[in-house]
Parts: C-alpha cells; sequence; structure tokens
C-alpha cells in the first residue's frame, strides 16, 4: 500500500495541504525554509510517502504543544 500512487484528488490530498499548512504555521516563518517545505510536498507521490510526511509534522506539532504546556506562565 505504501507505494501506490497518491490520487490527483480527494482526502489524501486535502490532508497534505493541512499537514503542509501545519509545518508552515510551525517554521520559524524564514522564506527559503517555507519554499522548501512546498516543494518537498510538491514532491510526495506515494501513499507511503506522504504518511512519512504526516508522522514528521505530527512529531514537530506534539512537539509544540508539549513545549507550550511545560512553560511556565
Amino acid at each position: 500500500m505504501a507505494e501506490q500512487p497518491l490520487p490527483q484528488s480527494g482526502n489524501a490530498i486535502g490532508f497534505l495541504g493541512i499537514m503542509l499548512k501545519t509545518d508552515l504555521e510551525l517554521s520559524e516563518g524564514n522564506e527559503a525554509e517555507q519554499a522548501a517545505k512546498v516543494e518537498r510536498v510538491k514532491q510526495i507521490k506515494t501513499r507511503g510517502e506522504a504518511e512519512a510526511y504526516a508522522r514528521e509534522v505530527y512529531a514537530k506539532a506534539s512537539a509544540a504543544r508539549a513545549s507550550r504546556v511545560a512553560a511556565p506562565a
């Protein structure tokens, strides 16, 4: 299943867009970094690649959430 190509449209593509938006929001805002993230998502061609990217972004979001909870008020 991981080697299956991504569909041209639909939920998987929409989900990748949400993951990219989250990744961009978690970045430092540097234009070169953001452009690299957009390019990386454009290069995702299989379900396995999409899943790996989603796991990476989820880990970043979880770490950011944990650091906000742990930070003193």
